[in-house]
């Protein structure tokens, strides 16, 4: 996969979820879409997103995300919900 930044130790990457208001649609029995996000605070771009399967939560998306940016010498945060076992 090709870079379209270098990040170096002065980047800050912000990992959080969102769900998507009005996504859900009731007639055919979908629930809201759940987002996560990457974004980093040198670009003040989202460098990567991933839909969170409805079965599951934020924590189990984190380490596929992850892998997506490869955050080597990037400082890389996230809320409360990654901080559940």
């Amino acid at each position: 996969m090709g870079r379209l930044v270098n990040r170096g130790a002065d980047d800050l990457i912000a990992i959080n979820g969102k769900t998507m208001r009005s996504s859900y649609d009731e007639y055919m029995g979908k629930k809201s879409v759940h987002i996560l996000s990457a974004w980093s605070s040198k670009t003040r771009l989202v460098l990567a997103q991933a839909e969170v399967d409805s079965k599951t939560n934020e924590v189990r998306a984190i380490p596929n995300l992850l892998d997506l940016l490869e955050p080597k010498g990037a400082l890389v945060t996230i809320d409360a919900m990654g901080c559940q076992k």
